[in-house]
């Protein structure tokens, strides 16, 4: 009887390592590479999603790690600075469901900057607009895994106006960190709008930005040789944002043109961000073509 107990003992042990052994097999480490390979030879299931902010609801952001770390990210406090706002486009996801049944989550979100000083009857200020990327990888519950993100923006135009009584007086230049390059390697095709009587409304300035046509040669600044320039623009150059480090900038100054016009008169400045969104590395097609994000900002001209 002893020796039928000890017999049983042993199996039990044997079972106990082998399902232990199993069970590791079946939840190895999942690569990035793997995940590539399976979807080429396509043996793993691929969704993708563009939605704007306001349709999460809090149960979905609660329930989702990655859609509360990139909530948390834009919730974050930021210094108060007059005349600016932050305007954010959809969030981005693809889901790919592996052919083990692990699940991966590439979540990105590209979010406007628009700041606009407000203008003096001399000198200039300061106006600029950034495209910043918030995102993360959910693999498997973890968002720590280190993984670049699928979700690719390319083909980007940045532009802005100003409104009444107001012309770009400085260079424009443009800045940022991108995919291979860093600060002032940011080069794109640099583009005016001279109009002589300016505009009055938000319609008004982004009809005009909506039409900019880009030509030329590229360039990280272009100077200002005209007293009616009311819209300035760029086409980056070939350039590609996925990661929380990625960022481009367009920035110049404005002045008021005539101080004999109403002082501390209120108007508005916009600004236009358009982008394709491509999904992985070296896709040759974007996946969603000619989005685009606009926002304005009040500010005062002509103050005294």
């Amino acid at each position: 009887m002893l020796k039928i107990k000890n017999l049983l003992s042993i199996l039990l042990i044997i079972t106990s390592i082998t399902s232990t052994n199993v069970f590791a097999n079946t939840n190895s480490k999942l690569t990035e590479n793997e995940v590539i390979e399976q979807i080429k030879n396509n043996t793993a299931t691929v969704s993708y999603s563009a939605r704007p902010l306001n349709s999460f609801t809090q149960d979905e952001i609660n329930q989702r790690p990655e859609l509360k770390y990139i909530f948390d990210k834009l919730n974050e406090h930021e210094p108060y600075t007059i005349n600016k706002e932050d305007v954010s486009g959809k969030l981005y996801t693809t889901t790919i469901i592996t052919e083990g049944g692990q699940k991966v989550i590439y979540a990105s979100y590209p979010k406007i900057t628009f700041s606009v000083v407000d203008v003096g009857t001399a000198g200039s200020s300061d106006i600029y607009s950034t495209f910043e990327v918030i995102e993360t990888v959910n693999v498997d519950g973890n968002l720590d895994s280190g993984w670049s993100n699928a979700i690719r923006y390319r083909n980007i135009t940045g532009a802005m106006g100003c409104g009444y009584n107001t012309a770009f007086t400085d260079d424009v230049s443009l800045s940022g960190n991108t995919s291979g390059l860093w600060g002032t390697n940011i080069k794109g095709i640099i583009e005016f709008v001279i109009d002589k009587i300016g505009f009055s409304t938000v319609n008004e300035i982004l009809g005009v930005l909506e039409n900019i046509t880009y030509s030329g040669g590229s360039e990280s600044n272009r100077n200002i040789n005209d007293k009616n320039v009311r819209a300035v623009g760029a086409e980056i150059d070939d350039k590609e944002l996925f990661s929380n480090e990625h960022d481009l900038t367009i920035q110049s100054s404005i002045s008021t043109i005539d101080s004999s016009k109403e002082i501390n008169k209120s108007t508005k400045a916009a600004a236009e961000w358009e982008y394709d969104v491509y999904y992985f590395l070296g896709s040759l097609s974007p996946k969603y073509s000619d989005e685009t994000i606009c926002c304005d900002v009040d500010y005062l001209v002509n103050v005294k």
